[in-house]
Order: C-alpha cells, then structure tokens, then sequence
C-alpha cells in the first residue's frame, strides 16, 4: 500500500522540479530610445518656416516604440553678414511639442512645424540665417525621458516676402495659355529682394498635387504646352531672396481653366479658277492648319450674301460646279472649317465667267 503512494508522489515531485528548472529568468524591461531624425527639411513660405520630417517609429533596438513620442525643437539665429558658431548652440529646446500634440500634426508619416514671424522681424533679420534641430523624447512610467540623439541640422536663410499676388487670370489664346497677376511691393525692403514669381500647375477634375511650371521675372507668363478640353489649376507665388537663397510668398487665389477650341482657321488664299466647257473649277492653296476637317465653297449672289454649295466639308482644295451655264459670270468664295466645327472668314472673292 505505502509503494502505491509513494509512486504518484514521485511523479509530481519530479514534474516540480523539471517544470521550475526550465523557467527563463526574468527579463529587464526593454530601454526604447527613438532613433533620430535624419530628414529634417524647411522651406519659408510667407511669413513662416514650414519643418517638416518623418516621425521615428522604431527604437535603436529596431524594435517598433511603443511609448509616445514628444518633439522637441531646436532653433538659433546666425543673424546676417555673422559667421556661423563652431559648434551648433543647442542647449534647451526652443519647443517641445507635447505627445498630446504629436499626432495631429502627422500625416502619412511625416510631422510638420511651422515657425511664424511678424513682418517687422523678417525685414530686420532679413538674410539672416536660423539653424533648426529636432529631437524625439520617449518617456517611461514615472516620467524619466529616453532621448534619441539630434537630428540633421538645417539652415534656412529668411526674407521680407510680400502678401500673395493678387487678381490672378487665365486667357485663352488659341495657341496658348496667358496666365497674368497683380504684384505690388509693400515696402521698399521687400521689393530689394524681389526675384520672381513662380507658376505652378495641377491638372484634373480637382486640384491636387502643384508641381512647378516656370519661373518668370514679369507678372506673367504663356503656357504654350496645353491640350484642349482638358482642366487646369494655377496658382503663383512670388519669389525672394540674395541669389544664394530663396523664399516665396504664399499662395495667390487658385483659377481653374478648361480651354475649348473656339479658334477658326485662317481663310483660304489663291483662289482661282476657269471652265472647262461643261463645269467651273475652283483651286486654292491648301490650309496649312493642324486640326484641318475641309472647306466649304460659297457662291457671292448679287445682294453679296453667300450660297453654300458644299453640304460637307471638301477634303482637298478643289471644287466643280456643274451647275454654271455658259455666258454668265459668277463669283465665289472659300471658307476653312476645323475638327471642332469653327469656320474661318471667307477668302477673297474670285469673279469668272463661263465661256
């Protein structure tokens, strides 16, 4: 009886103990330090300096983070005709966005910053150069912070800008685009530092993505590579800086134009003709236009209004009109027609006689 016991007692006993001895010890808790910031990148648009750079989404253990994330910014001035300092003089943040914060100013990825100045500031530093850093602050429970090391520094060089360009309008020509604004100076510093301005275009149904048209140094510009019926967005902004440098305004109104082709060919020339004895036949020089569909002959009635004689467009410059009678005289005209329908003047008229 004592040896039955004895036996499941043994059993458990050892399960015990094997199942003690492969227990891992515990593991410390994991450190998440950010990695840094490699694509700090800024552009002035206006009055502001817009940042913006990828949001770290791993730890320096290539491990995702799991702690929120705080921002904090860095920003030193190195006013103009100054040389920059040896080493960069970061020592507290000049912001520190809170992780409350963080993700509403992230969008796909990528978090945005804009640091805005009065105009007074911008024409009294004008040249100038400021130096942005950003660091990435995980905290642990208790609030001791996990910092990732600084990222990319950059240097972003400011100017006075004006206002947006005003009265912004599009003009369709029948071989272009005629896009034209209003630009005036409001002070004298900011006009010192007038370059430009810059067009940009989108295309489609609705504006989206802008991308840069040309550079012009007048208040307009002629877009020549334009296809009909197709929808385009403009918008411009005007463009500041030293030659090393460049800022632009920000944007002006956003006009949406979708050209139409209501430009008529030019009139035929050259006509001429004689009878043959039993029709008259009409010539011209052919059109040299590149949405050519045909021409249309008219015969000149004596009140000088005109009789078509083509119920369709002719695809050559040639016509016979069997209908003259030998004796009389009669005088006629040609037209051009394009694909979308326009009719150009008529030509010069051609006075002939049947004999």
């Amino acid at each position: 009886m004592l040896s039955r016991l004895r036996s499941p007692l043994i059993g458990f006993l050892t399960l015990l103990v094997f199942s003690c001895a492969s227990q891992a010890p515990p593991l410390p808790p994991r450190v998440q330090v950010p990695e840094s910031v490699s694509d700090l990148r800024s552009q002035q648009v206006g009055r502001k300096v817009a940042l913006q750079w990828t949001l770290p989404e791993f730890a320096t253990d290539g491990e995702p983070l799991t702690r929120p994330l705080e921002i904090e910014i860095f920003r030193h001035l190195i006013p103009a005709g100054t040389e920059p300092p040896e080493t960069l003089p970061f020592a507290a943040p000049w912001v520190t966005v809170l992780s409350a914060d963080v993700r509403s100013r992230v969008k796909e990825g990528v978090m945005r910053f804009e640091d805005t100045f009065a105009a007074e500031e911008l024409a009294e530093r004008a040249g100038g150069t400021y130096l942005y850093a950003v660091r990435s602050v995980a905290r642990r429970f208790g609030g001791k912070r996990r910092e990732s090391k600084p990222s990319n520094v950059i240097r972003q060089r400011v100017f006075p800008v004006s206002g947006p360009v005003r009265d912004l309008a599009v003009e369709t020509q029948e071989s272009l685009l005629r896009i034209g604004w209003n630009w005036e100076s409001p002070s004298e510093a900011v006009n010192r530092y007038l370059l430009g301005f810059r067009v940009y275009r989108s295309e489609g149904e609705k504006a989206r993505t802008f991308r840069l048209l040309g550079e012009v140094s007048e208040p307009h510009f002629e877009f020549l590579d334009f296809t009909y019926d197709r929808t385009y967005h403009f918008k411009v902004r005007a463009v500041f800086g030293d030659g090393r440098a460049r800022s632009e305004s920000e944007d002006s109104e956003i006009v949406t134009v979708t050209p139409h082709d209501a430009f008529a060919p030019p009139a035929p020339v050259g006509l001429d003709g004689l009878y043959s004895g039993e029709a008259m036949e009409l010539i011209w020089q052919a059109n040299a236009a590149a949405d050519l569909a045909g021409y249309h002959v008219y015969r000149v009635l004596e009140d000088g209004s005109l009789e078509r004689l083509t119920p369709d467009p002719l695809p050559t410059p040639l016509f016979r009109d069997p209908s003259a009678e030998e004796g009389k005289s009669y005088s006629y005209a040609v037209t051009a027609v394009d694909l979308e329908g326009n009719e150009s003047r008529p030509s010069d008229t051609v006075t002939l006689e049947a004999r």
